[in-house]
């Protein structure tokens, strides 16, 4: 409700000042609530799961990737970042992709 308040204002003021352009852009650069949690939540998931990642061997790696029919990969580094890229291929957080490389893992 404080929000649509701020948005009436801010319509007032615009339309005062002679235009809504400045208004409508920055209105648009807003995100809703559920848009930051959906972001913050990939963001953990990414971060926790390559620090689970790190602790496996290379060769550990290279045998998760080609379960979940990805490149097989002789650096670990690119081993993780080619499974991180497979778990948040959509921008959201795709948790059965999650469970399945978890599965892959134990």
């Amino acid at each position: 409700k404080t929000s649509d308040a701020k948005l009436s204002q801010l319509h007032r003021s615009a339309e005062k000042r002679g235009g809504l352009s400045k208004l409508k852009a920055r209105y648009q650069s807003l995100q809703t609530y559920e848009q930051m949690l959906k972001e913050q939540a990939l963001k953990r998931m990414q971060v926790g799961l390559r620090k689970i990642l790190e602790l496996h061997m290379p060769v550990e790696l290279s045998s998760i990737c080609g379960c979940l029919h990805l490149k097989v990969q002789e650096k670990g580094s690119n081993s993780i970042d080619q499974i991180l890229q497979y778990a948040s291929a959509t921008e959201e957080l795709d948790k059965e992709k999650v469970f399945n490389i978890l599965r892959f893992m134990w």
